[in-house]
């Protein structure tokens, strides 16, 4: 039945699977992944993306999809480059590869190449998946890192200028602010920019934290 399916069809298919949360077959899934492997070319950025992400919440590794995804991808001569992808695309992939433990550097390198080319163009949950991830497999130079950081701090900072808007201009939520700085905690003292991020996330999240808890309890301090 499956190579009647379009790609599209296929992706949606796993990416139901993935909103499943009781009576899914896991074999049934990696048959579809695998089938869907096969069937590369005829992809499109989002019939890519979606599997990968729904393999991640289903927590099912297929590294035979994965790998041929990177392969796909990243070669010279692809149809299907990244360049094509969306943020959220992009974000997506290389989120959902950290999770599955598959690790492919040209897939990172040109992510990178990407985010920093486009970063204005992603939200802040985008570009914190793509710095946890980035982190977690220990790619990245501090030069990117710093460089993400340079371009995302004025935003954070900054009042939203465009609420509601796939851009850096919306408003950026507490988990936005607090992965990215977690991630890179370890090499904080090595980013000149980590700490205008980090004042945001104090000032805008903690303090107000802190200010309710006092309240519950104010004899305690």
């Amino acid at each position: 039945v499956l190579p009647r399916f379009s790609t599209q069809n296929v992706s949606n298919l796993l990416h139901g699977l993935g909103l499943v949360t009781f009576d899914r077959d896991d074999d049934f899934v990696r048959l579809v992944a695998s089938h869907l492997a096969g069937r590369l070319p005829e992809c499109k950025a989002q019939d890519l993306a979606n599997p990968v992400t729904a393999l991640m919440r289903m927590c099912i590794p297929h590294d035979e999809l994965l790998h041929a995804i990177a392969n796909h991808v990243t070669k010279p001569d692809s149809t299907l480059p990244l360049s094509d992808f969306t943020p959220q695309e992009l974000a997506n992939t290389v989120y959902a590869f950290d999770a599955l433990q598959v690790f492919d550097a040209r897939l990172f390198e040109l992510v990178g190449e990407e985010t920093l080319r486009r970063i204005e163009e992603f939200i802040p949950q985008e570009v914190a998946n793509v710095m946890w991830a980035f982190s977690k497999q220990s790619f990245g130079t501090l030069e990117w890192f710093e460089a993400v950081l340079q371009r995302i701090a004025p935003h954070a900072e900054a009042p939203p200028q465009f609420p509601g808007s796939h851009s850096l201009q919306t408003e950026w939520c507490a988990e936005d602010m607090e992965k990215p700085l977690g991630a890179l905690w370890p090499i904080r003292a090595q980013l000149p920019s980590y700490p205008r991020l980090e004042r945001v996330f104090r000032g805008r999240f903690l303090s107000n934290i802190a200010t309710f808890l006092v309240g519950l309890a104010p004899q305690d301090g």
